[in-house]
C-alpha cells in the first residue's frame, strides 16, 4: 500500500527578517551564507541570510497497526532556483504553525535521525528526495508530529515549492509504503 500526502503546513524564516512570517510564501528558502563569509572574512557580512525551511505532514490516514516499509520526503524547484548542494531534515522537535512562525519563534530541533539528499534534475524541474523512513517508523511518539526543518549542508541557496504553489503536483509530499 502507498499513502501520499501533502504538507499540511510549511513555510521558513531568516535571520534578516526575524519577525516575518512566511507562510503564505510558495516557495520555501535554503540558505547559509555563513559559510561563505569565514571564506571572505567576516567584517564582510553585513548582509548574511541564513534561512531555513519547515514542513509537516498529517498521517492519520496511516492505519493503526500498519507496517512501514519506507518513507520518502519529496520537494520540488525550478532549475533556476534549486542548487545541487545536498539539503539536511533534521526532525522538528516543539510545535509551530506556519501563519505565526518567524526566525525568532523558530521550534527547536533534533539532530539525532539527521538525513541528507541532493536534487536530480527531472524534466525542466529539481527533485529531492529525503529518505525518512527510521522516522516514520517511530511515528507512534512525537518523533514526526512536528515534521522536518530543512538546511543546507554547506554552502547553498535553494528555493523549492510550498504548498502554496500554483501547480499541486510540485507541492511538498509525503510517500509511505507501508503494508
Amino acid at each position: 500500500n502507498v499513502l501520499r500526502v501533502a504538507a499540511n503546513e510549511d513555510t521558513w524564516n531568516d535571520d534578516r527578517a526575524t519577525t516575518t512570517t512566511h507562510g503564505n510564501d510558495p516557495r520555501l528558502a535554503v540558505v547559509d551564507s555563513t559559510q561563505a563569509c569565514l571564506v571572505i572574512a567576516a567584517a564582510s557580512c553585513t548582509n548574511v541570510r541564513n534561512a531555513r525551511s519547515y514542513v509537516k505532514f498529517d498521517l492519520s490516514a496511516l492505519p493503526a497497526g500498519a507496517t512501514v516499509q519506507s518513507a520518502s520526503l519529496q520537494l520540488v524547484g525550478g532549475p533556476t532556483t534549486v542548487s545541487t548542494a545536498p539539503v539536511t531534515a533534521r526532525r522538528v522537535t516543539s510545535t509551530w504553525s506556519e501563519s505565526t512562525m518567524t526566525y525568532n519563534s523558530r521550534p527547536s530541533t533534533s539532530s539525532s535521525g539527521v538525513v541528507t539528499g541532493a536534487a536530480v534534475a527531472s524534466g525542466g524541474t529539481e527533485v529531492l528526495s529525503l529518505d525518512v523512513t527510521a522516522m516514520v517508523v517511530a511515528r507512534g511518539t512525537a518523533t514526526i508530529a512536528h515534521g522536518w526543518e530543512l538546511r543546507p549542508n554547506g554552502t547553498n541557496d535553494s528555493w523549492w515549492y510550498s504548498g502554496e504553489w500554483s501547480t499541486a503536483a510540485q507541492r511538498p509530499t509525503l510517500t509511505v509504503v507501508y503494508r
